[in-house]
């Protein structure tokens, strides 16, 4: 099981952490590491989607915080900010105008 989170240098450059210390029975945190480990979650991101199902089994499906309703307006705009950087640099490439020359035709 891969203990490095590939998303943490991204996440943590857009989001604010908060470290979060608990006491867990040991044989609650041993049947959850295992759980983590057939599914390839790291402890972190199985306690993160446990979070997750717990707010929403309380709040309902379709509730969204309003923290995480700016998080996610941020993260669409970055990626159709990006997109759209991408589709711009597609444009000026040589073999891209080649094809569309060709297309055209």
């Amino acid at each position: 099981m891969s203990t490095v989170d590939p998303d943490y240098e991204k996440e943590s450059k857009e989001m604010e952490y908060r470290k979060v210390i608990v006491n867990i029975p040991k044989p609650l945190l041993d049947t959850f590491d295992l759980v983590c480990q057939l599914k390839f979650y790291t402890r972190k991101e199985g306690v993160k989607q446990a979070m997750r199902e717990f707010i929403q089994t309380e709040m309902g499906e379709e509730w969204t915080s309003p923290i995480m309703q700016e998080y996610e307006k941020k993260t669409v705009s970055a990626a159709f900010e990006s997109m759209a950087i991408g589709m711009a640099r597609a444009v000026q490439n040589p073999e891209v105008q080649k094809a569309q020359q060709l297309e055209q035709k």
